[in-house]
């Protein structure tokens, strides 16, 4: 603001009479004010130009009041939350004081807010004892207490001789409070006439006559001028109060927006997608931790940087060029990107990125909103693999299936054919080569099947390891002299196969990987070991369930494939050697077996580094010291008829079990918590045959609710139940050797065989 506009200014500020603040939105600080404001509030411009406008206006009740204030409407504000009562008492008293007149602050219905002072004995201990004078007195506050914006009220006392006068305050044109004064006597009032009054309402005259000396004497016109001083100060309050309104209204805006931005913020920070900001010149301003959890920088090391730190060559410049074209012509655009981390490998994010304009219309931000897509990409691939090998497998099949039956009449009628031939006849040497071409082919439509997983078997329970020893012999044979035959057996249990499967399998692998041996110091390794694979690691690989599994490894040192030969080994006639060499079904086999055991396969290979495959099979399940959750589907119904006590934290776990159970005749008591299960036991002592409670619940495991309930029920049968497993269990010392354990989630025949199994005992 200029010099001759400041003036110009302030002086139209100071044509107007009420109480004026200029002051600055961001901050609070005073920037003008008028000649009312600065005699209100005692201080020249100057000084009040040192001041925000909170610095006029106690801290301990307005700012306190202004959020509950800034939420209500004009109609709505509460007087009493605009200023500090014992500030507005301070000056109220001093005005009294000062001018010789009684004064009160009331709310526009006549409730006082502020104590009354001076000369009340006349008012209160008199005439509003009596029935008329209290009447008169209503009426009179009615008429002082009047909203008039024009200028004071100023009437006599309908009670007695005295002056009264009032002024309305208001807050932006809304009647808000009213300050009174009065109990002033008009000096040409005489003793006979104030007698005449007391008389007229029932009051005793001696003692208003008293109280009415007691009252200061003033002239009319002298009345009159204090209260057009009260009428300009009640003006400045409602100028004061109306500040304080817009302050509010600006403060609430403020930390509503402010509340609003930290809403955004936190759902930004825990979003699992990725948040970019950048200026315009792409420089980054912000990132959000997902950007740090996908990419491997830090947001320090992020901060300033260029988002062609994240650039993995695999796009061109042309896509960049599409990308920066699409963004400064001001519209969104959306693909995906190849990036690299910060240690190098890659990974893949779909992106919307957006332009933000100011008022003006130009760009002053950009906005990305990514997801890592990486996993979901995997898993696609691997959907589409195990897809396409099923329906692969089914065609084999059902090609082999047909092929093989065209082959018994072939070689039926081929035999049949040579037994009508002398033994020098020359045809015979053509039937036998007809003979022989069929029989490949029956190996072939057998190795077809195995891949399709429709070749019969007779599984049994087998220790690997016997079974692998008894073939290396065999297998030596099979590879050669040049390449060495490694065998490292581990520590195994059973599992249950066709001991022809893992002949066929074992050949299948030691052959390929002889093949893949281009050296004169070829290694092939065998190994077997058991490994538990936890749920993190079935998730990357996706094709197995985490649990107890029999490894077996076959490993050579070979020439190794490259990710595209990865990607078809397993595909039926899929070869890499040369043309009569291989038929391509050895791994399409090996892929057959391994599945129908319900098994799976992992390959790791890379090119002139070797290969090995591993195959997991799932083990055989022991008797446990747990109730074991075996496939009871043939399992006649259980009808029982003994009382249940279950004890259950989860209620839709409760209510099933317990509906379970009422169906097979069971009388059933459920409890959500430990303090329910004490309570019904008390009441059940003598009828509780059976308890089945969770392990881990909130306010006692179940192994201590069970010890207690015994002693309540001596002869109660205990199950406990859980969904985490029982060696987890186990190791945080809850359950004890030999007790009765149900894995969540059961099948309810299951259930059902477990608790007629415990109290048949």
């Amino acid at each position: 603001m200029k010099p001759d506009e400041s003036k110009n200014n302030s002086n139209s500020l100071d044509k107007e009479k009420s109480v004026i603040l200029k002051i600055d939105p961001d901050n609070g600080s005073i920037i003008d004010a008028n000649q009312a404001a600065e005699k209100f509030y005692g201080m020249k411009l100057e000084a009040l130009k040192e001041k925000k406008l909170s610095d006029l206006q106690p801290q301990n009740s307005t700012e306190k009041n202004l959020s509950h204030v800034a939420l209500t409407t004009d109609d709505n504000v509460n007087f009493k939350e605009l200023f500090d009562i014992d500030e507005l008492q301070k000056l109220q008293d001093d005005f009294a004081n000062a001018f010789h007149v009684a004064s009160v602050i009331t709310m526009p219905d006549g409730t006082p807010i502020t104590e009354p002072t001076n000369f009340t004995n006349l008012c209160i201990k008199i005439i509003r004892k009596t029935e008329k004078g209290l009447a008169n007195c209503y009426k009179s506050d009615a008429t002082l207490g009047r909203y008039h914006p024009s200028g004071p009220v100023v009437a006599p006392c309908l009670s007695c001789g005295l002056w009264d006068a009032g002024a309305s305050i208001s807050i932006g044109g809304k009647h808000a409070a009213s300050w009174l004064i009065g109990q002033v006597r008009d000096a040409t009032q005489s003793e006979e006439q104030m007698r005449e009054y007391a008389c007229g309402i029932g009051a005793d005259e001696e003692m208003f006559i008293e109280a009415f000396n007691q009252v200061p004497a003033m002239k009319r016109e002298n009345f009159d001028q204090i209260a057009q001083l009260l009428f300009t100060f009640a003006n400045q309050l409602s100028e004061v109060a109306y500040q304080n309104t817009l302050k509010s209204r600006y403060i609430a805006e403020r930390q509503q927006a402010e509340a609003e931005r930290e809403r955004l913020m936190i759902a930004v920070e825990q979003a699992a997608e990725i948040f970019v900001i950048t200026d315009p010149e792409a420089n980054i301003q912000y990132v959000n931790p997902a950007f740090e959890e996908a990419t491997g920088y830090s947001h320090k090391e992020t901060i300033g940087q260029n988002p062609r730190i994240l650039k993995s060559g695999v796009q061109d410049d042309a896509f960049y060029r599409e990308l920066w074209d699409t963004l400064t012509a001001g519209k969104t655009w959306k693909g995906r990107f190849v990036n690299k981390r910060k240690d190098d490998s890659f990974y893949t994010e779909e992106a919307i990125i957006s332009p933000v304009h100011d008022s003006k219309g130009e760009i002053i931000h950009y906005t990305a909103v990514k997801r890592d897509i990486t996993e979901d990409l995997r898993k696609s691939e691997m959907l589409a693999q195990s897809q396409k090998m099923q329906s692969i497998g089914r065609l084999a099949g059902g090609v082999a299936h047909d092929f093989n039956n065209m082959l018994n009449v072939i070689m039926g009628h081929t035999e049949l054919a040579r037994e009508y031939l002398s033994a020098d006849n020359p045809m015979r040497a053509n039937l036998d080569e007809v003979l022989k071409a069929a029989q490949r082919s029956a190996n072939l439509t057998r190795q077809l099947l195995g891949f399709a997983r429709k070749q019969t078997i007779i599984p049994k329970h087998l220790n690997l390891n016997d079974t692998i020893k008894s073939m290396i012999t065999m297998l030596e044979h099979l590879i050669g002299e040049n390449i060495r035959l490694v065998w490292k057996p581990g520590e195994l249990k059973q599992i249950l196969i066709d001991p022809v499967q893992i002949d066929q399998l074992l050949a299948n692998l030691v052959v390929n990987a002889r093949d893949a041996i281009k050296n004169e110091n070829g290694i092939i390794t065998i190994e077997t070991g058991s490994v538990r694979l936890n749920e993190e690691y079935c998730k990357a690989y996706g094709d197995c369930f985490a649990g107890d599994y029999l490894m077996l490894a076959v490993s050579d040192n070979g020439c190794g494939m490259d990710e595209e030969t990865k990607e078809n080994i397993f595909d039926p006639f899929f070869t890499t050697k040369d043309v009569g060499e291989g038929t391509g079904l050895g791994l399409a086999t090996v892929y057959g077996i391994v599945k129908q055991n319900k098994g799976f396969i992992n390959t790791y290979s890379e090119l002139n580094l070797g290969t090995t495959f591993k195959i997991y099979f799932p083990l055989l399940v022991e008797e446990q010291d747990y109730i074991e959750l075996i496939d009871t589907q043939n399992i006649q119904p259980i009808i029982g008829r003994e009382t249940i006590l279950i004890v259950e934290d989860e209620e839709a776990i409760l209510n099933m079990t317990a509906d379970i159970l009422s169906n097979q005749g069971y009388t059933v008591l459920t409890a959500l918590t430990p303090g329910k299960a004490f309570k019904l036991a008390a009441e059940n002592s003598e009828k509780i045959a059976l308890l089945l409670t969770d392990v881990i619940m909130p306010e006692m495991n179940g192994h201590k609710l069970a010890d207690k309930l015994k002693l309540i029920c001596p002869n109660m049968k205990i199950i406990f139940m859980s969904g985490y497993t029982a060696d987890i269990i186990e190791q945080q010392g809850v359950l004890e050797e030999n007790v009765k354990f149900l894995q969540k989630p059961f099948l309810n025949n299951v259930l059902s065989e477990a608790i007629r199994k415990v109290l048949d005992e």
